[in-house]
């Protein structure tokens, strides 16, 4: 009887273990091709610290059309 349920235990480790290994080379692999590199991204959080502390809005960057006026 022990066998089958140590069996069992062993297979949920391996599993778990494939699961990390799995988990940390998809997270490895996002990071490695720049998934979150963008230096675009300081200057949203410093329009972001900009609304909070003086309350008015600068744009992080130009927009990429001309933006007709009203």
């Amino acid at each position: 009887m022990k066998q089958p349920a140590a069996r069992a235990n062993r297979l949920d480790r391996v599993l778990l273990g494939a699961s990390f290994v799995a988990a940390v080379s998809f997270v490895a692999w996002r990071t490695g091709r720049g998934y979150g590199l963008d230096n675009d991204t300081y200057a949203m959080l410093a329009t972001w610290q900009e609304m909070v502390h003086h309350g008015r809005y600068v744009a992080s960057r130009y927009t990429g059309y001309i933006d007709p006026l009203p």
